[in-house]
This record gives C-alpha cells, sequence and structure tokens, in this order.
C-alpha cells in the first residue's frame, strides 16, 4: 500500500507496538504524549534536531510540573504557554533559542490536539505570539577586508589588462563611432560634410 492512501491520523501504523499502549497513558500525561510524538512526528529527522525538541519540550515540562506537580495534558492552556515563554526570556534565554523551544511546544501542542485528542478549550498556543527572532547584526568589513577590497580596486584602476566589464561583448561597446552607426541606416553610408 502507498503511503499516499494511509489516513492522515492513523498514529498506529508503521511505528513501534508500544504506541497504542502509550497513546492510553497520554491520557495521563504529557510525557507519554511527548514519547509518541516523537516516535511518530519527530523520527526521521537529523540527529540535532531531535535532541533540540527533547530538549525544549522537557523545559517546558519542568515548569509545567513546578506549576502544577503533575503532567495531565487537561490543565494546558493558553495562559501556561504565555506565561512559560515570559519565565524562559526573564531567565536569560537567547531570542533564538526562545523562538525555537516555542516552535517545539507549539508543534507538540498542536499534534496533541488536532491528532490525538482535543484540549477542553482549544489548542493552547493558540492566540500565544511567537516570540520574535533577532534579527542578526550587521558586522561590516573589517579594517583588513576594507583594505583588500580597496587594493583591489586600484590594481584594477592602475594595470591594465582585465576590467571589471570584461563581460560585455565588444560588440556593445559605447564609443562615439559606435552609436552613431547605430543610427544610420542598414547601407548608407555617412557622409562628411
Amino acid at each position: 500500500m502507498r503511503k499516499a492512501l494511509q489516513p492522515p491520523n492513523n498514529l498506529t501504523h508503521n511505528v513501534p507496538v508500544n504506541v497504542p499502549a502509550l497513546l492510553e497513558r497520554g491520557k495521563d500525561s504529557l510525557h507519554a504524549l511527548a514519547a509518541v510524538y516523537v516516535v511518530t512526528e519527530v523520527a526521521g529527522q537529523a540527529k540535532a534536531t531531535i535532541a533540540a525538541k527533547r530538549r525544549d519540550l522537557g523545559r517546558f515540562f519542568r515548569f509545567y510540573e513546578a506549576l502544577y506537580a503533575h503532567d495531565r495534558p487537561e490543565e494546558w492552556y493558553a495562559s501556561v504557554t504565555r506565561e512559560f515563554i515570559r519565565e524562559e526570556a526573564k531567565q536569560g534565554v537567547a531570542e533564538a533559542t526562545l523562538a525555537r523551544t516555542y516552535a517545539s511546544v507549539r508543534h507538540f501542542a498542536r499534534w496533541v490536539h488536532h491528532k490525538v485528542r482535543p484540549f477542553p478549550l482549544g489548542c493552547p498556543t493558540d492566540g500565544v505570539k511567537p516570540p520574535r527572532d533577532p534579527e542578526p547584526e550587521w558586522k561590516g568589513l573589517s579594517r583588513a577586508d576594507e583594505l583588500r577590497l580597496l587594493a583591489a580596486a586600484q590594481t584594477l584602476r592602475v594595470r591594465p589588462g582585465r576590467s571589471p566589464f570584461s563581460w560585455v561583448p565588444a560588440s556593445a561597446s559605447l564609443n562615439s563611432s559606435a552609436s552613431t552607426s547605430a543610427s544610420t541606416p542598414a547601407g548608407a553610408s555617412r557622409r562628411s560634410s
């Protein structure tokens, strides 16, 4: 059977035998749901991606368990996700790490909400603004790079030879004879007056 014909919400197709048992435990545990999520959604990605998603979800679970003293999914609301983002930012987590962590948590929450079972008040990441990605800083040229660039430009001016415009065909030269001959009709000769 081709993969395109498989129903998208079938979480037990081509996955390890323990997935149905983990899904049953997932009614009472975000950790069990995360184990199914990693097996069904994250597996097959790069090792670094899998490790980052596990770390990101682990951060969220530690926050959730510290807040509620359990990991049952029914009390995960948008306000909890917002507070998680605030707390991580207060702890000085880098903006890029915070954005990646939120993306991992959001994907997991949407997966649970749409493919496993809906949360009572909707997906707990709906309406939560993602943290802003950091703007890369322009570092400019180093002094050594500036000098190399200046030397290259001066060399082009001093040394005869290859021009920066050497890719332009000779027939496209813009000297005065070429521009006047282009305006002369074909077959007509230019007369001097």
